[in-house]
């Protein structure tokens, strides 16, 4: 199944699932692969103004709809990452804004959901995409929040479910992906 079929399919399903749409905003958006600044012009155009569309519908549905509490805590946070339906004029703002706004939710929720600890390792990374470490010497990078996502890390990973949480493991993957850091990941990671 391509990508923009599996988007499209839940809605068929039901047609006023907030989360939906809010998986919708979060897949069409930015990712640690692909950052703002690699959409063409056209494609952040579109992008922003469906993501945006789509989580204005998911926070309409969530008030309307019923959905658990961490729903609406990813609902209203994600809002801050497509705050208009047109490019913002500074990426870093919208990256850190959506950042406070995970860091709540990861407050209120992710010490016990390995999910919510996932989204908010991903919306700290893109405030410092690939600029948490030190290319040459693998130090950490101190202006950075690379003490606050190893320490996210460390206490997900104590929790045994996150050594199979492919998002986790996705995001550890990211964030350790230097040669002279990526040590600590070979036991876990050999055993797939």
């Amino acid at each position: 199944m391509k990508h923009p079929d599996a988007s499209r399919r839940p809605f068929a399903h039901d047609p006023k699932c907030a989360m939906a749409f809010w998986g919708l905003t979060y897949a069409t958006g930015p990712n640690y692969n692909k950052s703002w600044l690699m959409f063409d012009r056209d494609d952040l155009n579109k992008s922003i103004e469906k993501c945006h569309h789509a989580a204005k519908t998911a926070l309409h549905l969530a008030q309307t709809e019923s959905v658990t509490p961490v729903e609406m805590a990813l609902i209203k946070a994600i809002q801050l990452r497509f705050p208009d339906a047109h490019p913002a004029s500074d990426f870093s703002a919208v990256n850190d804004a959506y950042a406070t706004a995970m860091f709540d939710v990861y407050q209120h929720f992710g010490a016990d959901d390995l999910n919510v600890t996932t989204l908010y390792a991903d919306a700290l990374m893109h405030t410092a995409l690939r600029k948490m470490f030190h290319v040459k010497t693998g130090l950490p990078i101190e202006d950075s929040p690379v003490h606050k996502v190893r320490n996210m890390f460390d206490i997900a990973f104590q929790n045994r479910a996150a050594e199979t949480h492919c998002g986790l493991l996705h995001f550890w993957i990211h964030f350790i992906n230097i040669p002279i850091t990526s040590g600590p990941c070979m036991d876990t990671m050999s055993v797939y």
